[in-house]
């Protein structure tokens, strides 16, 4: 919510319900980081759209298709099969997957904001032999990859 901009998409749907759920965030005070604190999120699901809400419960953590398995975060290389996996480890993964990850399965993933530098303002998914990690956004860069042939296409960066 306070680190990736949960208030700009909580508002771009109500603003009141920004407003609450930021003064609800306020009350709490150090709380927030520190212990277990609820906050009115059923505000926000109210606001939002039925359809939007239905999209989001329809997700799945993860796909395979001939060429890749994709996730939101990898899969840990200690698992087993990645559709076995707990969803813990697929939607927050595990620092081994960066690490050690050796396939057999080509991963796409995001999550891990492991952008590669190639040029003053531009950024490159973090490509590795079984591996491509999409996740660009901290720079202010959309990525998506087309499989198979793995080609990149990029939003303009800020």
């Amino acid at each position: 919510l306070l680190g990736m901009d949960g208030f700009t998409t909580i508002a771009s749907y109500s603003t009141s319900v920004a407003d609450e759920l930021r003064r609800h965030a306020r009350a709490a005070g150090v709380e927030l980081y520190t212990g277990k604190v609820a906050l009115p999120y059923d505000l926000f699901f109210v606001a939002m759209p039925s359809p939007h809400v239905r999209f989001l419960e329809g997700l799945r953590t993860c796909h395979r298709t001939p060429d890749a398995f994709l996730s939101h975060a990898g899969c840990n290389p200690a698992g087993g099969p990645p559709e076995t996996q707990s969803e813990r480890d697929l939607v927050w993964g595990t620092r081994a997957f960066l690490d050690s990850y050796e396939g057999p399965d080509f991963v796409v993933y995001g999550h891990w904001s492991n952008a590669v530098p190639d040029g003053p303002n531009t950024w490159s998914p973090c490509r590795r032999t079984f591996s491509l990690g999409l996740d660009t956004s901290k720079h202010g860069i959309v990525t998506a990859a087309r499989l198979p042939d793995l080609e990149v296409f990029q939003s303009s960066s800020r």
